[in-house]
Protein backbone atom coordinates (compact mmCIF):
# COMPACT_ATOMS: atom_id res chain seq x y z
CA UNK A 1 0.00 0.00 0.00
CA UNK A 2 1.45 3.26 -1.24
CA UNK A 3 0.69 6.41 0.13
CA UNK A 4 0.70 9.61 -1.70
CA UNK A 5 2.65 12.81 -0.65
CA UNK A 6 0.97 16.02 1.18
CA UNK A 7 0.03 18.98 -1.39
CA UNK A 8 -0.67 22.47 -0.63
CA UNK A 9 1.03 22.98 3.21
CA UNK A 10 -0.65 26.88 3.40
CA UNK A 11 -4.52 24.69 2.58
CA UNK A 12 -6.22 24.04 5.93
CA UNK A 13 -7.66 20.75 4.98
CA UNK A 14 -4.77 18.47 2.91
CA UNK A 15 -5.70 15.61 1.26
CA UNK A 16 -4.59 12.02 1.05
CA UNK A 17 -4.94 9.66 -1.30
CA UNK A 18 -4.27 6.00 -0.90
CA UNK A 19 -3.16 3.41 -3.92
CA UNK A 20 -2.77 0.27 -3.75
CA UNK A 21 0.55 -1.70 -4.49
CA UNK A 22 0.80 -5.31 -5.19
CA UNK A 23 1.03 -8.17 -2.89
CA UNK A 24 -0.57 -6.15 -0.46
CA UNK A 25 2.50 -4.44 0.93
CA UNK A 26 2.28 -1.22 3.30
CA UNK A 27 4.55 1.43 1.77
CA UNK A 28 5.47 4.76 2.93
CA UNK A 29 8.40 6.84 1.89
CA UNK A 30 10.19 9.80 2.90
CA UNK A 31 7.53 12.93 2.17
CA UNK A 32 4.27 10.65 2.25
CA UNK A 33 1.80 10.09 4.94
CA UNK A 34 -0.89 7.52 5.70
CA UNK A 35 -3.81 8.06 7.63
CA UNK A 36 -5.58 5.87 10.10
CA UNK A 37 -8.52 5.93 11.96
CA UNK A 38 -8.38 3.67 15.16
CA UNK A 39 -10.71 2.42 18.17
CA UNK A 40 -9.18 1.78 21.68
CA UNK A 41 -9.92 -0.83 24.49
CA UNK A 42 -10.14 0.47 28.08
CA UNK A 43 -6.39 0.98 29.35
CA UNK A 44 -5.00 -1.46 32.14
CA UNK A 45 -2.99 0.36 35.13
CA UNK A 46 -0.30 -0.44 36.97
CA UNK A 47 -0.79 -0.21 40.86
CA UNK A 48 1.59 3.07 40.65
CA UNK A 49 -1.43 5.07 39.13
CA UNK A 50 -3.90 4.87 41.68
CA UNK A 51 -3.30 7.03 45.58
CA UNK A 52 -0.73 5.21 47.92
CA UNK A 53 -0.30 2.65 45.07
CA UNK A 54 -3.22 0.90 46.15
CA UNK A 55 -6.08 0.05 43.41
CA UNK A 56 -9.57 0.19 44.36
CA UNK A 57 -11.38 -3.13 45.10
CA UNK A 58 -12.21 -4.81 41.97
CA UNK A 59 -16.20 -4.44 42.07
CA UNK A 60 -16.96 -6.22 38.78
CA UNK A 61 -17.08 -3.07 36.88
CA UNK A 62 -16.35 -3.62 32.98
CA UNK A 63 -17.28 -2.04 29.51
CA UNK A 64 -16.74 -3.15 26.12
CA UNK A 65 -16.48 0.72 24.74
CA UNK A 66 -13.64 1.71 22.48
CA UNK A 67 -12.67 5.52 22.57
CA UNK A 68 -12.04 6.79 18.82
CA UNK A 69 -8.99 8.55 17.61
CA UNK A 70 -7.44 9.40 14.27
CA UNK A 71 -3.80 8.31 13.74
CA UNK A 72 -1.24 10.01 11.16
CA UNK A 73 2.29 8.69 10.39
CA UNK A 74 4.31 10.63 8.31
CA UNK A 75 7.96 9.99 7.42
CA UNK A 76 10.98 12.20 6.18
CA UNK A 77 14.77 11.61 5.46
CA UNK A 78 17.70 13.16 4.42
CA UNK A 79 18.74 12.66 0.53
CA UNK A 80 19.86 9.12 0.28
CA UNK A 81 19.40 7.97 4.05
CA UNK A 82 16.91 6.32 5.13
CA UNK A 83 13.47 7.58 6.32
CA UNK A 84 12.28 8.35 9.37
CA UNK A 85 8.69 7.55 10.96
CA UNK A 86 6.94 9.63 13.23
CA UNK A 87 3.28 8.58 14.91
CA UNK A 88 1.20 11.78 15.47
CA UNK A 89 -1.45 10.61 18.18
CA UNK A 90 -3.75 13.52 18.70
CA UNK A 91 -0.96 16.00 18.67
CA UNK A 92 1.30 13.60 20.82
CA UNK A 93 4.30 12.37 17.98
CA UNK A 94 6.43 10.07 18.41
CA UNK A 95 9.56 9.26 16.77
CA UNK A 96 10.39 5.47 15.43
CA UNK A 97 11.14 3.33 12.76
CA UNK A 98 10.52 0.35 10.62
CA UNK A 99 11.30 -3.95 11.52
CA UNK A 100 12.59 -6.20 9.25
CA UNK A 101 8.83 -7.62 9.86
CA UNK A 102 7.19 -4.59 8.35
CA UNK A 103 5.89 -3.53 11.88
CA UNK A 104 6.81 0.06 13.04
CA UNK A 105 8.00 1.05 16.38
CA UNK A 106 7.92 4.44 18.19
CA UNK A 107 9.07 6.05 21.03
CA UNK A 108 9.69 9.09 23.05
CA UNK A 109 10.46 10.87 26.69
CA UNK A 110 9.68 13.57 28.61
CA UNK A 111 11.16 14.81 31.60
CA UNK A 112 11.01 17.30 33.75
CA UNK A 113 13.26 18.25 36.86
CA UNK A 114 12.48 20.85 39.56
CA UNK A 115 14.98 21.88 41.94
CA UNK A 116 14.24 22.34 45.75
CA UNK A 117 15.36 22.52 49.07
CA UNK A 118 18.50 25.47 48.55
CA UNK A 119 16.89 28.20 50.44
CA UNK A 120 18.28 31.34 51.77
CA UNK A 121 21.19 32.42 54.29
CA UNK A 122 23.29 35.07 55.02
CA UNK A 123 27.12 34.82 54.81
CA UNK A 124 29.06 37.61 55.27
CA UNK A 125 32.31 35.94 55.76
CA UNK A 126 31.91 33.66 52.78
CA UNK A 127 32.12 29.99 54.26
CA UNK A 128 29.22 28.87 52.74
CA UNK A 129 27.53 28.86 56.16
CA UNK A 130 24.75 30.89 57.62
CA UNK A 131 26.21 33.76 60.01
CA UNK A 132 22.55 33.32 61.92
CA UNK A 133 21.95 29.69 62.00
CA UNK A 134 25.02 26.77 62.04
CA UNK A 135 27.68 29.07 61.64
CA UNK A 136 29.47 29.39 64.74
CA UNK A 137 32.47 31.60 64.05
CA UNK A 138 31.85 34.74 61.76
CA UNK A 139 34.98 37.14 60.68
CA UNK A 140 34.61 38.73 57.52
CA UNK A 141 37.23 40.93 58.36
CA UNK A 142 39.76 38.30 59.21
CA UNK A 143 40.73 39.47 62.53
CA UNK A 144 40.19 36.39 64.38
CA UNK A 145 37.74 37.76 66.20
CA UNK A 146 34.04 36.66 66.54
CA UNK A 147 32.13 39.28 64.52
CA UNK A 148 28.90 38.10 66.71
CA UNK A 149 28.13 38.21 70.43
CA UNK A 150 29.65 41.75 70.89
CA UNK A 151 33.45 40.04 71.07
CA UNK A 152 34.69 42.31 68.04
CA UNK A 153 33.68 46.17 68.56
CA UNK A 154 34.64 47.12 64.87
CA UNK A 155 33.97 45.12 61.86
CA UNK A 156 35.26 46.98 58.44
CA UNK A 157 36.23 44.40 56.21
CA UNK A 158 36.24 46.82 53.17
CA UNK A 159 38.19 49.49 55.23
CA UNK A 160 35.56 52.00 55.13
CA UNK A 161 36.03 53.23 58.21
CA UNK A 162 32.38 52.24 58.95
CA UNK A 163 31.18 49.01 60.45
CA UNK A 164 29.92 46.72 58.48
CA UNK A 165 27.32 45.46 60.36
CA UNK A 166 25.56 48.50 61.31
CA UNK A 167 26.37 51.79 59.25
CA UNK A 168 27.95 50.78 56.07
CA UNK A 169 24.87 50.12 53.63
CA UNK A 170 26.97 48.70 51.01
CA UNK A 171 29.67 45.89 51.42
CA UNK A 172 31.01 43.74 49.22
CA UNK A 173 34.61 42.16 49.85
CA UNK A 174 34.10 39.29 46.82
CA UNK A 175 32.91 42.09 44.42
CA UNK A 176 29.94 40.18 43.52
CA UNK A 177 28.05 43.27 43.08
CA UNK A 178 25.92 42.63 46.00
CA UNK A 179 25.59 43.41 49.55
CA UNK A 180 27.31 41.14 51.92
CA UNK A 181 24.90 41.26 54.48
CA UNK A 182 22.07 40.28 51.88
CA UNK A 183 20.12 36.93 52.01
CA UNK A 184 21.85 35.19 49.10
CA UNK A 185 20.12 32.22 47.19
CA UNK A 186 21.46 28.41 47.68
CA UNK A 187 21.71 26.39 44.66
CA UNK A 188 19.17 23.94 45.14
CA UNK A 189 20.45 20.51 46.61
CA UNK A 190 17.32 18.48 45.91
CA UNK A 191 15.30 17.69 42.48
CA UNK A 192 12.03 16.20 42.04
CA UNK A 193 12.06 14.75 38.44
CA UNK A 194 9.06 13.63 36.55
CA UNK A 195 9.74 11.09 33.69
CA UNK A 196 6.51 9.86 31.07
CA UNK A 197 8.48 7.22 28.74
CA UNK A 198 5.61 6.62 25.81
CA UNK A 199 5.89 3.89 22.92
CA UNK A 200 3.64 2.59 20.33
CA UNK A 201 4.13 -0.56 18.22
CA UNK A 202 1.53 -1.13 14.84
CA UNK A 203 1.24 -3.68 12.52
CA UNK A 204 -0.14 -2.33 9.23
CA UNK A 205 -1.82 -4.92 6.35
CA UNK A 206 -4.70 -5.33 3.56
CA UNK A 207 -7.08 -6.01 6.57
CA UNK A 208 -6.31 -2.76 8.65
CA UNK A 209 -4.31 -1.67 11.42
CA UNK A 210 -3.71 -3.11 15.22
CA UNK A 211 -1.23 -2.22 18.02
CA UNK A 212 -0.13 -1.24 21.25
CA UNK A 213 0.11 2.45 22.94
CA UNK A 214 1.69 2.32 26.29
CA UNK A 215 3.24 4.69 28.80
CA UNK A 216 4.95 4.91 32.07
CA UNK A 217 5.49 7.41 34.42
CA UNK A 218 7.53 7.77 37.37
CA UNK A 219 8.89 10.22 40.13
CA UNK A 220 12.20 10.41 41.72
CA UNK A 221 13.16 12.31 44.59
CA UNK A 222 16.87 13.25 45.50
CA UNK A 223 18.76 15.43 47.88
CA UNK A 224 18.22 16.19 51.46
CA UNK A 225 14.99 17.48 51.26
CA UNK A 226 14.09 13.98 49.97
CA UNK A 227 14.75 11.64 53.28
CA UNK A 228 12.02 9.81 54.80
CA UNK A 229 9.85 10.54 51.54
CA UNK A 230 8.35 6.76 50.13
CA UNK A 231 9.09 5.86 46.78
CA UNK A 232 6.36 5.91 44.64
CA UNK A 233 5.55 2.84 42.14
CA UNK A 234 5.52 3.93 38.27
CA UNK A 235 2.47 4.21 36.79
CA UNK A 236 2.28 2.47 33.76
CA UNK A 237 -1.34 2.39 31.47
CA UNK A 238 -1.55 0.15 28.25
CA UNK A 239 -4.01 -0.18 26.01
CA UNK A 240 -4.51 -1.97 22.41
CA UNK A 241 -6.16 -0.74 19.39
CA UNK A 242 -7.44 -1.78 16.17
CA UNK A 243 -8.99 -0.02 13.17
CA UNK A 244 -8.48 1.01 9.44
CA UNK A 245 -6.50 3.13 7.10
CA UNK A 246 -8.98 6.11 5.66
CA UNK A 247 -8.82 6.19 1.88
CA UNK A 248 -8.85 10.12 0.38
CA UNK A 249 -8.58 11.64 4.08
CA UNK A 250 -8.63 15.13 4.74
CA UNK A 251 -6.27 16.23 7.47
CA UNK A 252 -7.54 19.54 9.51
CA UNK A 253 -3.97 21.26 10.07
CA UNK A 254 -5.24 22.61 13.16
CA UNK A 255 -2.91 24.97 15.64
CA UNK A 256 -4.25 23.56 18.94
CA UNK A 257 -2.87 20.22 18.47
CA UNK A 258 -5.42 18.23 19.42
CA UNK A 259 -5.73 15.61 22.73
CA UNK A 260 -2.48 14.04 22.95
CA UNK A 261 -2.22 10.46 23.30
CA UNK A 262 -5.29 7.85 23.68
Amino acid sequence: MRFSRLAGSSAVLLAVGLVAAGCGGFDIGAGDVAVFRVGYAEATQSDGCYPNDEPPPDEGDASTLRSGQTMIIFASAAEDAEPTYYLDAGGLVLEGAQGEDGAYSFAGLDKDVQGTGGGFIVDADHDGQDDFNGDTFVDADNDSVNDQNGDDPEVDADNDTMDDRFGDDFVDTNNDGAHDYDPIELPADSFLTSTTEYSASMVVTDEGVEGTFASTTSVECSGPACAGLPKDEACKQTTKFVGVWVEDASIDVSMSGGNQGP
